[in-house]
């Protein structure tokens, strides 16, 4: 059933960058109804200016103040959504806040069966790699949404758009094909993502990042490549026999690196007179970058072996400690990704997608290929002897999505698809699994802080792992 009267619950850089230039069209074409922004009385103001600028505005502006994550959403700000919702103003939700408080909006939705589309991660709990029993959380907190979706008329979609991206579903339906035809498992996957993203010593507290919560890459851009990795493994369930258990291990590189890597460089960089101060300490703030190597059995046997490198302190075009008036998309971030996938002797799929400048940059743009912003390619390799077709075909997705952008055109689609009622294959229960790694990810970082468990290990398929998705 189609969602028309939506609520935008915060309003900060993604939001304003993603959700409402769309929203915006949408309602002006009569598609949808824009009924409420939600946002923190402390951002009030550039709220306020940001939708001066716009053609269409929400019909009410809420604003409400920040409270403890484990606390409930004010009474205040209660009051006013039940007003809308009793108003018949109210069928849908787009949550987009810090994600510490995902958990409260959520819940109040499902509970008033309000349909959500909410922004990864589902969950996340400050300082998650501090204690086995917080990292624990993250996997408690998704089961807690779970049982409150299943017991609600509503619909809980997650904004992970490598689900409904081109190039990704190409794969994923070219593995179910082959794999269905061969019975060969997947037996290698490398994922790669780097952001792009410099920190100066000052800038650990900003707003627009986890780090000083406690978590870093994993809960930021990185939940997009653990999500991509255990739902392209779905396709070897297709061969026998079935993986049953993963393990893993990894190993971390935080601020605290970050600032010994570059301490005495930035007077050679800038300039003895813009030497960035730091904050005063990073010693408990999130990861950075992570690796991770790991292993899917099945009982004793390898199947597949699992490379994941998620990387902030990365190739960047960031030049300068001044701070940027975007922070999100506009402090030198570049984005390289790469996948490498084996099918044993039989097939090779890889993705390359490189850029050389950011996305805000206006400067005149690269022809497509590696450094257009838009870079998008998937490689096939077959051995076309043994299983027929083409030895090498290269497919140019970034090419044929201009001029919107790949990555833009898998996050519209699968709005679009929310607020349609069309499924989405990036519904709650599809990120079951992924969910349940992280949490297991971020048990195995903090007993590597305390020497107290150096491997992971969690179910790879059945009931706790199970993921619903088949495209």
């Amino acid at each position: 059933m189609p969602i028309r009267h939506v609520a935008l619950i915060g309003l900060g850089w993604h939001a304003r960058r993603v959700y409402y230039p769309w929203l915006e069209e949408a309602a002006l074409q009569g598609r949808v109804h824009l009924s409420a922004a939600v946002d923190l009385h402390s951002n009030s103001q550039a709220v306020r200016g940001y939708l001066a600028q716009r053609r269409v505005a929400p019909d009410r502006l809420l604003f409400t103040e920040p409270t403890q994550p484990s606390a409930p959403l004010p009474e205040e700000l209660l009051g006013q959504l039940a007003e809308l919702r009793a108003a018949g103003q109210l069928d849908g939700v787009i949550i987009s806040t810090e994600p510490r408080a995902h958990h409260r909006y959520v819940m109040w939705a499902l509970e008033n069966g309000v349909h959500v589309l909410l922004d990864k991660p589902i969950t996340a709990p400050a300082s998650a790699a501090s204690a086995a029993e917080i990292a624990q959380t993250l996997w408690s907190g998704f089961e807690d949404i779970a049982r409150a979706l299943a017991a609600s008329p509503a619909r809980l979609v997650v904004q992970a758009q490598r689900r409904m991206h081109a190039g990704y579903c190409f794969i994923q339906r070219y593995l179910e094909d082959f794999i269905g035809e061969y019975g060969v498992p997947v037996s290698f996957l490398d994922v790669y993502h780097a952001d792009g993203m410099w920190v100066m010593p000052g800038e650990w507290d900003r707003e627009h990042h986890p780090y000083k919560h406690g978590t870093g890459k994993l809960l930021h851009s990185g939940y997009h490549f653990v999500d991509l990795c255990s739902w392209l493994l779905e396709s070897s369930s297709r061969a026998r026999p079935v993986p049953s258990e993963l393990e893993f291990q990894v190993q971390t590189f935080e601020p605290k690196d970050f600032l010994a890597l570059l301490d005495g460089r930035y007077e050679r960089l800038f300039g003895p007179e813009q030497v960035p101060t730091p904050v005063p300490s990073v010693a408990h703030y999130g990861e950075m970058d992570l690796t991770l190597m790991g292993r899917v059995l099945t009982g004793e046997a390898v199947q597949t072996l699992v490379s994941l490198q998620l990387l902030q302190n990365s190739f960047s075009r960031r030049a300068s400690p001044a701070p940027a008036a975007d922070p999100y998309k506009g402090a030198g971030r570049v984005r390289h990704e790469r996948m490498n996938l084996q099918v044993g002797p039989l097939l090779n799929l890889q993705v390359h997608s490189y850029q050389s400048y950011e996305t805000r940059d206006s400067r005149t743009p690269l022809p497509y290929g590696p450094g257009h912003l838009d870079h998008f390619d998937v490689h096939v390799f077959r051995n076309a002897d043994a299983v027929g077709g083409t030895p090498f075909e290269k497919l140019e997705f970034g090419k044929a999505a201009q001029p919107h952008g790949h990555n833009e055109q898998a996050r519209l689609a699968l709005l679009e698809a929310f607020l349609d009622g069309r499924p989405s294959g990036s519904e709650l229960e599809d990120h079951r699994r992924t969910n349940l790694w992280l949490s297991r990810i971020y048990q195995v970082i903090h007993g590597q802080r305390t020497g107290a468990q150096a491997t992971g290990r969690m179910p790879w398929s059945g009931p706790t792992a199970r993921s619903t998705h088949n495209p």
